[in-house]
């Protein structure tokens, strides 16, 4: 530090000390009631589910041990362990403030990392418990009333989130609410390369909104489709974005009698301060190349997230790809935070499946070899939307759109990209790009999805360890690899079939959200 730096630090030493000891206190009160609620669920809990649970609460109480250690050196005097309750003590070590600073705001920066990479853990949990955990979480807010009342202004409490989560979860709640809006006309504007759109009630109206719309296919169940919106709609109004990766939702509009093909429109609510929004697709496709490791690990995390969440909600995306990821920007923060839309395709966990596809190149690159063709295989699940996810952390890996547009300004369309390109090569080298001869179409089709695949996955082993490191990469094959048997492959017994089944969605957590959450600049 420079002098003047020095001088600044020293003078302003005492506000700087208290307001670390708030934020460690913080987390240490959040961690103490997800602990005691633990213990009470652990005799019911999956056993790996426990099992991580608990390796992540050791490493949180070593966090919170770190942290507390490092803010006593630089108090004068001495503290009880974990006992900032009772009112911050006066008397800072300025000269040892100085010194330590740096090493102390790192020790909390890492606290609230790991905190961050418990709670979907915590949340899965809660999901999980029994309805005994309602009384428990009631008897929590209790105490967390008086408890928490010095830290309004910071995050939602896990207990506020886990409340909402249960209720989300609830058949009553549903019951309760009407998540259904009354007709009117929404003012909205094109998000390029995405179906979402941004929308108003009005020009004198200066609240934006997301909106996002399923569309009733023919042969469709109606009365199914429309019991998942509701369903849907729900929990995501009980979803706090910034946890969950997924954007709160105001209602739904119905569809009007006059619609040749019914449409619902979920509206959904833009986080407080976010500004600037593309698409994912957008911005590989007119970025800078040379964009931030940091800022592609912190998209990739909050992708991840909110595949997770929409699985935790007991549902299938079937859509994943950045025509359906919106980036958000705030500016006066330097953040950006990405959220998963385009629900166009979605279906309850448990629900039926027509097994219908189509032949859209810019959508069958994103799905599973299984899942490809007017006519998919394999019936959907969850480790279907974990491929697609993968084929997007390669992309946005390497930063080169898999889709291309054509240049129509008006309406761009889809189109084959270099990628394409490389792929039909790699297939002429192999000499396997043949036409179908006496084998018949869909045989063809079947070997090229399947082909497309093994591609994915040399193009992640060659390009990027290099770009985004060892841990990224293995994050990816694991993705792209979760169904071929191999070391990590994701359970796949009928039980584990589901979403709502805990093996697959810990294992999730374990070898893909984890292993995000630990790579750092």
């Amino acid at each position: 530090m420079d002098p003047g730096t020095i001088l600044t630090v020293i003078e302003h030493a005492e506000d700087e000390v208290q307001e670390r000891a708030i934020i460690v206190e913080s987390c240490w009160i959040r961690s103490k009631y997800q602990m005691k609620i633990v213990q009470r669920m652990a005799m019911t809990m999956d056993y790996d589910l426990r099992r991580l649970t608990g390796v992540l609460l050791q490493l949180l109480e070593s966090k919170l041990s770190e942290a507390y250690m490092s803010l006593q050196s630089v108090i004068k005097k001495e503290l009880q362990p974990r006992a900032f309750f009772m009112g911050f003590p006066s008397g800072v070590k300025r000269p040892t403030y100085v010194y330590r600073k740096s090493a102390l705001d790192d020790i909390i920066k890492d606290l609230e990392v790991w905190q961050s990479r418990f709670d979907p853990t915590w949340y899965l949990s809660i999901k999980a418990a029994t309805p005994i955990i309602d009384d428990e979480l009631a008897k929590a807010r209790k105490t967390e009333r008086t408890t928490m009342a010095k830290f309004d202004s910071m995050q939602t409490s896990a207990l506020s989130t886990a409340r909402g989560l249960r209720n989300a979860l609830s058949p009553d709640f549903g019951r309760r609410i009407n998540i259904f809006l009354p007709a009117g006309q929404l003012e909205t504007i094109d998000i390029p390369y995405s179906k979402a759109k941004a929308a108003r009630p009005s020009a004198r109206d200066s609240t934006w909104y997301i909106v996002d719309s399923v569309i009733c296919r023919p042969g469709s169940d109606m009365a199914a489709l429309s019991q998942d919106v509701r369903d849907l709609a729900t929990r995501l109004s009980q979803a706090d974005p910034l946890v969950f990766g997924l954007l709160s939702c105001k209602g739904v509009l119905y569809p009007e009698p006059t619609q040749p093909i019914p449409e619902f429109t979920f509206v959904l609510r833009i986080p407080q301060g976010m500004e600037v929004l593309q698409s994912l697709r957008q911005l590989l496709l007119n970025s800078d190349q040379n964009i931030s490791l940091s800022r592609k690990f912190r998209m990739a995390r909050e992708l991840a997230k909110s595949v997770s969440s929409v699985h935790m909600f007991n549902f299938v995306h079937k859509n994943i790809r950045p025509e359906c990821i919106l980036c958000f920007e705030r500016p006066e923060a330097s953040q950006s935070r990405a959220f998963l839309v385009g629900f166009d395709g979605f279906r309850s966990a448990d629900g039926g499946t027509n097994l219908v596809g189509d032949m859209d190149w810019d959508k069958n690159v994103y799905r599973h070899p299984l899942r490809q063709g007017n006519h998919p295989k394999e019936a959907y699940r969850m480790q279907h939307d974990i491929y697609s996810l993968g084929v997007c952390l390669l992309e946005l890996g390497i930063w080169d759109s898999f889709v291309g547009y054509t240049s129509d300004e008006a309406r761009p369309q889809p189109c084959a990209s270099r990628v394409y390109a490389d792929f039909t090569r790699w297939l002429r080298r192999k000499r396997e790009l043949e036409p179908p001869g006496s084998s018949s179409r869909n045989n063809f089709l079947n070997a090229v999805a399947l082909r497309l695949k093994d591609y994915l996955v040399e193009l992640a082993r060659e390009r990027l360890p290099h770009r985004m490191g060892d841990q990224y990469t293995q994050v990816v094959l694991t993705c792209l690899t979760c169904l071929d048997g191999s070391v990590d492959t994701f359970k796949d017994t009928l039980e584990d079939r589901t979403v709502q089944d805990v093996p697959v969605a810990v294992e999730f957590l374990e070898k893909i959200l984890l292993r995000l959450g630990q790579l750092s600049v």
